[in-house]
């Protein structure tokens, strides 16, 4: 089930689609399952680039602790949250040449892209011959797809075969600046979790980096909080934004983009400051 966010941005109106798209192609090769962190191909590579792409609230079959609340995702700002969490956590990194989320999105508009709906369409595509494991849907999807761990494995495996997504991601690439890489957030967990008969917020992101040529996966990042973090705790019967903000605050601290090309911790002692993914100063999104 993908739910997307796109809404006064690339569509007129909200969408929660769980639809099935045939495949156009895949992979005549096997793949192999990608780990978290860079990938070895990639460690001493620094993309010139980076796309920071709307991100995305998606439950994938199959995979533990994928599950989404309907009532909390129609309740909570995700979108806006994570993107402010993304930003915030790449002020003051000058070694990464990122563009934000905003100038992406007015790239895609001004040159009339249909990036975005390709890879929406990739991604729903292949999570639906997940979901519905007939012989024909088995067979959109390569071999290797129905062994995958985790997300990382979903997208090694299942997403980065599919000929629309590579299609996407090379169309995203033409219409913001011949970009070589782009950054998507996916939120894979969202509800309340009963322990003890306490409730406790629950929630999970997946970051991927990906080389916008050839579909490959640069790096990978990955982050649950649960009932065994103290910001997870619940006040009883409350349903407050500002305590589930401060779970997707804490998602995105410690070591969620541990090894990401070109990212330096900042330093405890410094607030963060400075410009997070720039607008670009030419191009179809410039500011």
């Amino acid at each position: 089930m993908i739910h997307s966010d796109f809404a006064g941005r690339i569509c007129a109106h909200y969408i929660v689609i769980a639809a099935v798209v045939l495949i156009g192609g895949s992979a005549c090769q096997s793949s192999k399952v990608s780990e978290i962190g860079i990938q070895p191909k990639y460690a001493a590579i620094n993309p010139s680039r980076i796309l920071a792409v709307t991100p995305v609230v998606v439950s994938v079959p199959g995979i533990v602790s994928s599950i989404i609340d309907p009532a909390l995702l129609h309740t909570l700002p995700m979108t806006d949250w994570v993107e402010a969490e993304v930003l915030k956590a790449f002020r003051d990194q000058p070694a990464v040449n990122g563009v934000s989320f905003q100038a992406v999105r007015r790239g895609l508009e001004q040159s009339q892209s249909p990036a975005l709906t390709q890879l929406r369409g990739a991604l729903e595509s292949t999570i639906g011959a997940l979901q519905r494991p007939s012989p024909a849907n088995q067979s959109l999807v390569q071999p290797e797809c129905f062994s995958r761990r985790d997300f990382v494995g979903f997208y090694s495996l299942c997403l980065r075969s599919n000929f629309g997504w590579k299609k996407g991601l090379n169309e995203l690439s033409a219409a913001v600046l011949n970009a070589d890489a782009a950054l998507f957030v996916f939120v894979t967990e969202l509800r309340v979790q009963q322990v003890g008969g306490q409730d406790f917020a629950r929630m999970g992101v997946e970051a991927l980096l990906v080389d916008t040529n050839n579909a490959d996966l640069i790096w990978s990042g990955s982050r649950l909080v649960d009932h065994s973090a103290a910001v997870a705790k619940l006040d009883p019967g409350a349903k407050s934004q500002a305590q589930w903000k401060s779970v997707n605050e804490a998602l995105f601290d410690g070591g969620l983009w541990d090894g990401f090309p070109g990212r330096k911790p900042l330093e405890p002692s410094l607030p963060p400051g400075g410009a997070p993914f720039q607008q670009p100063s030419a191009g179809p999104s410039g500011s």
